[in-house]
């Protein structure tokens, strides 16, 4: 995104709308935090606090917005329960095991490149049992290249685009079993999902980055195991007809309906949502 495309999306998202003064208050007040604090702690939804700075662009959505990927991010909040597990491929600063956390599931978060330090420093700084672990995820056991200084969107190269050798792991032999899935490699999905085929048929939901119309050796492979795709509405906590909606897909393999509509709230800048 360029900048004017950023605002748009802070501007329009569903915890900024209709709020145009508290929204361009929160960017100016990272910005100034931002300049003179070289990590700034974030309130996060659930308690939790986020531990920011300004190389990490990804993470710094979820300042601007209070939850950056709303709908799959309340998806998580709302689905899993206590004792439930979650598998997070591609955890970057940890966000999504953050959230996890908050309500009480087990997190297991896989982060091979620079930012498995601050996932760990995230997770440790709010207490959360998170089980982190610096591998990349694919369809072999092994070592893998990566790229370095690309923040969020840092991935597996297998050439000499590289810049640092990485472990690699089969998600069903690094895992038992997760509840939940959630896959953000940046173009290396198909092989995590090819890697993990006992551990996604057990599991009853996953949200991925895969676009239905691109992706299609994965998708095939999910509905072969009864996955479909879904939207979500976080406030209503209605399951609708599937549309892409950002950067993920929630895909289900059982009806998450009751779970949804019974959970309770999360908590998020003095809301109940």
């Amino acid at each position: 995104m360029d900048a004017l495309d950023s605002l748009r999306f802070i501007f329009s998202h569903p915890l900024n709308r209709g709020r145009p003064v508290s929204t361009a208050a929160r960017i100016l007040g990272w910005q100034l935090r931002s300049r003179l604090t070289p990590v700034v702690p974030v309130d996060f939804a659930n308690g939790a606090r986020l531990l920011v700075s300004r190389r990490m662009y990804g993470a710094t959505g979820n300042v601007y917005c209070g939850l950056h990927e709303f709908e799959e991010m309340s998806f998580l909040l709302h689905f899993l329960r206590p004792g439930d597990v979650f598998a997070d491929v591609g955890a970057n600063v940890g966000t999504y095991s953050m959230l996890a956390a908050s309500v009480g599931a087990q997190a297991v978060a896989f982060e091979p490149g620079e930012r498995f330090a601050d996932l760990k420093r995230n997770v440790g700084h709010n207490g959360y049992p998170v089980d982190c672990r610096e591998a990349a995820v694919g369809d072999r056991n092994g070592s893998i290249g990566f790229t370095v200084g690309l923040d969020a969107t840092n991935h597996v190269v297998e050439d000499d685009k590289a810049g640092a050798t990485v472990p690699l792991v089969r998600l069903d032999d690094a895992v038992e079993h997760a509840t939940l899935i959630k896959v953000d490699t940046e173009g290396f999905e198909a092989a995590v999902v090819a890697g993990g085929r006992r551990v996604f048929a057990q599991a009853s939901a996953a949200i991925l980055e895969l676009d239905a119309a691109t992706d299609a050796e994965p998708m095939r492979t999910l509905a072969a195991m009864g996955y479909r795709p879904i939207s979500y509405d976080p406030f209503t906590r209605q399951v609708r007809p599937f549309h892409k909606a950002g950067n993920n897909s929630i895909l289900v393999r059982v009806d998450p309906a009751d779970r949804l509509r019974r959970a309770p709230p999360y908590l998020l800048r003095g809301r109940a949502i």
